[in-house]
């Protein structure tokens, strides 16, 4: 992954973020593509050939410009597992990967776990704190 303009590969816009594995960005309808080499990385992790690996795994888009990993009904990712979380985590795609930094959907941050730290780390950022209120109350009016 390109990290560049990035600080601490984090990329600018989301210092902080830290994702929980919460599984919120995976249980979403939509696609996933995947390029070439992830098709070949996702299919030696399963122990299957690129063959039966796309013939199990994979769909082709409607436009036929690629090929994106199956989903459920229900839009949950065909990897994703309730308890365990991503079962191809060490080669899941790099759109996995990117998220939220490089994509995200509206209101993740209200459903990702990571997403709900970072906000409200943001909000105790903006209140002023304990021992600034406490010095900004004139001296007359302390109890």
């Amino acid at each position: 992954m390109n990290n560049a303009g990035t600080e601490d590969g984090i990329p600018a816009g989301l210092p902080g973020f830290r994702c929980r594995r919460c599984g919120a960005c995976c249980r979403r309808h939509g696609t996933v593509r995947l390029s070439d080499a992830e098709i070949e990385d996702i299919a030696a992790f399963l122990k299957l050939g690129v063959y039966e690996f796309t013939e199990r795994y994979a769909d082709l888009l409607p436009d036929r410009s690629a090929l994106t990993l199956t989903e459920r009904e229900n839009g949950d990712c065909i990897f994703y597992d309730a308890e365990a979380g991503c079962k191809i985590q060490p080669v899941k795609p790099a759109q996995c990967r990117n998220f939220p930094f490089f994509w995200r959907f509206s209101g993740w941050d209200d459903i990702c776990e990571g997403g709900k730290d970072l906000k409200k780390r943001r909000v105790r950022a903006m209140l002023p704190q304990e021992n600034e209120k406490s010095s900004s109350i004139p001296s007359n009016m302390e109890k």
